[in-house]
């Protein structure tokens, strides 16, 4: 958790120090930074955030994980199910939420098994930034998307189902070509995880609420009654979870807002002619690769863009460089290590190029996008 803070801080420092910038040379709009904020969708991530850290800190998911792998015989079938459980857990937990559970356990998995786990993480990195784009609560930006446009639940899970088959195809070639059908040869180890069954029902209870109540445009109401709850029974549960992190949120709609409002930047970004698909998608990309997927989809989401191809554009670029997305930064400070650092790369950007390439593919497939 101390790790992951740092990768929170290195990004909130930054924040901060934009901010204080443009409040040193724009002092008169400081007045207006509370209306730069979009209260809704932070009352959505601070409630996605309580309740999946109350899904984590309930030990199930890592408790059915450990379990699951316990039961395997070679290291491509154990790289084939540690993808698949990122994938899967990234799409209800958000991408750094599913990081926190899959990496702590596979560096577990270091101590009883002599194989190779680097490569593992670096499959569990791409498979939860996979894994997240297929839902509207798998990670920040696609809250955001989800929010702005009030997209329904299943609607965006069916335009995002195209890309996310097509990725976490290409993501089992990389899987079985990075993998061996060699043994796996385990030592004695403690496998007693219970689980807080209360914690995880109420956990459970609580996600299905929040999710209709945002269907229905009421989530910040029903925000201070999670809290309140989590408060009075789980108070340990508002103190694990991440709130750095939606104070982060809060300053990068400030500074965005602010960057937005540079005439050089807005004449810039008009200059790309957004509301063409492959200028767009070409710019969520990049723009991710060098401010990270989140602020790029603030950024692009004030030119009135079409929210499918901006959510392609910025799920597809959370690979490549690590700072695509905070999830990456996340498991590499877990692993901390310079040698995973380079392998990331090697493979991230790889990634990357197919990515784009097959999203660019089912873009064109996709007449209504142009619109």
């Amino acid at each position: 958790m101390l790790k992951e803070r740092k990768n929170i801080d290195f990004f909130f420092c930054i924040s901060i120090i934009v901010l204080v910038l443009f409040s040193g040379f724009y002092p008169s709009k400081i007045r207006y930074y509370p209306a730069y904020i979009d209260w809704e969708t932070i009352s959505l991530l601070t409630g996605l955030f309580i309740i999946t850290t109350g899904l984590k800190m309930s030990n199930f998911f890592y408790s059915v994980s450990k379990r699951m792998v316990k039961r395997v015989r070679y290291e491509s079938t154990l790289a084939f199910l540690l993808v698949s459980i990122s994938a899967v857990f990234s799409m209800f937990l958000t991408n750094d939420i599913s990081i926190l559970i899959v990496v702590p356990l596979t560096l577990s998995l270091s101590e009883i098994i002599k194989n190779d786990t680097g490569k593992l993480i670096i499959l569990e990195i791409i498979a939860v930034n996979v894994g997240s784009l297929l839902s509207p609560i798998g990670n920040p930006q696609n809250i955001y998307i989800w929010h702005k446009w009030h997209v329904p639940f299943f609607e965006f899970i069916l335009k995002m189902f195209p890309l996310f088959a097509a990725l976490f195809l290409l993501l089992f070639i990389f899987t079985f070509v990075m993998s061996k059908k060699t043994s796996l040869f385990f030592r004695a180890v403690n496998n007693n995880v219970e689980t807080d069954r209360k914690l995880l029902f109420l956990s459970i209870f609580s996600f299905i609420v929040f999710i209709v109540s945002e269907e229905l445009h009421a989530a910040l109401y029903v925000l201070p009654v999670i809290f309140l709850v989590y408060l009075i029974f789980f108070r340990e549960v508002l103190k694990k979870t991440n709130w750095s992190l939606v104070i982060l949120f809060a300053v990068l709609f400030i500074d965005i807002h602010m960057l937005s409002d540079l005439s050089l930047i807005d004449k810039l970004l008009c200059s790309f002619k957004l509301n063409n698909v492959y200028n767009l998608y070409s710019s969520g990309i990049l723009l991710s690769q060098m401010i990270s997927n989140v602020p790029a989809t603030l950024l692009l989401a004030d030119y009135n863009v079409n929210w499918m191809v901006l959510a392609y554009a910025v799920n597809i670029g959370g690979s490549g460089i690590v700072t695509g997305s905070l999830a990456n930064l996340i498991a590499l400070r877990l692993v901390d290590s310079k040698n995973i650092f380079m392998r990331f790369h090697k493979y991230s950007f790889i990634y990357l190029l197919l990515s784009a390439g097959i999203g660019i593919f089912l873009l064109s497939c996709m007449p209504s996008t142009y619109a």
